[in-house]
């Protein structure tokens, strides 16, 4: 267990930066969640592919359109993510498989 709440702390400290900026803006952090929720939830309901892609692409365009600087935020945070595990890939690795039994 000990192994396990360091591996935590280590993806953590690996990620602060992305994860002090998700706490200093709640808002446009829930508007990124909510999104990607509803994203989500587009593509377990849906059995019929042309009907589902539909309507991801159409969620996208309207959240882009509402929200174009969140859109433009997640870029920016995936570009992040991206760097990161570029920068720390084998510690990063090692501490997800140190977690991989918890979930």
């Amino acid at each position: 267990m000990k192994d396990k709440i360091i591996a935590g702390l280590s993806l953590a400290c690996d990620f602060k930066g992305l994860l002090f900026r998700r706490i200093t803006s709640p808002i446009r952090s829930a508007k990124i969640i909510n999104f990607g929720l509803d994203l989500k939830n587009i593509f377990e309901q849906d059995k019929d592919t042309a009907n589902m892609l539909c309507q991801a692409l159409d969620l996208i365009v309207q959240f882009r359109r509402e929200n174009p600087e969140e859109y433009q935020e997640i870029f920016d945070i995936i570009n992040e993510i991206l760097d990161t595990h570029d920068e720390k890939r084998d510690s990063i690795h090692q501490n997800l498989k140190s977690l991989k039994d918890i979930f």
